[in-house]
């Protein structure tokens, strides 16, 4: 990896509820990147290589016994080799993963124009992925037992740095 080019890949996270996805990318020294963890490259020149692994897993069921879920950053850096595993939300109950792939080629109106699952992409299309969309269903809190709308979700459209 070189400072500046994320490379994204999907590795499976035993007991995972949903996809999981890793970016791992260089951050130079001093630079204005930050991991999943809130840090940044203040040490390591003349960059930090990071690989930030998202998935939701299993968490300490709620009082009456339901099933409870957490979105998760597992943290990889070069420097140390070690992986630092940190909890970032509670109340997640999947994570969904699509690919924004750019068919078309050079000079098309937008750089993706279709999305995959990770299912259904092919050897070529990895490296034509110019956007990751990720939705994170939530529970909803304040859904009434019985109610119609149990889920909120919640998607983002991300660039890929070297592409777009």
């Amino acid at each position: 990896v070189t400072a500046g080019a994320p490379n994204i890949a999907r590795i499976p996270v035993a007991d995972s509820v949903g996809d999981t996805i890793t970016v791992r990318y260089a951050a130079a020294l001093a630079d204005n990147v930050y991991n999943c963890r809130g840090d940044q490259n203040l040490a390591t020149a003349p960059f930090e290589t990071w690989e930030n692994t998202f998935s939701v897993v299993p968490d300490v069921p709620a009082p009456d016994g339901t099933p409870q879920f957490k979105l998760q950053c597992s943290l990889w850096t070069s420097s140390t080799g070690a992986v630092v595993t940190t909890p970032l939300v509670t109340g997640v109950q999947n994570l969904t993963i699509q690919y924004g792939i750019n068919t078309s080629g050079a000079g098309a109106a937008s750089c993706a124009d279709r999305y995959k699952a990770t299912a259904d992409m092919q050897v070529g299309d990895w490296s034509n992925i110019c956007t990751v969309k990720v939705t994170l269903t939530f529970a909803n809190p304040l859904n009434p037992p019985g109610g119609i709308k149990p889920t909120i979700q919640f998607t983002r459209v991300i660039a890929v740095m070297n592409q777009v």
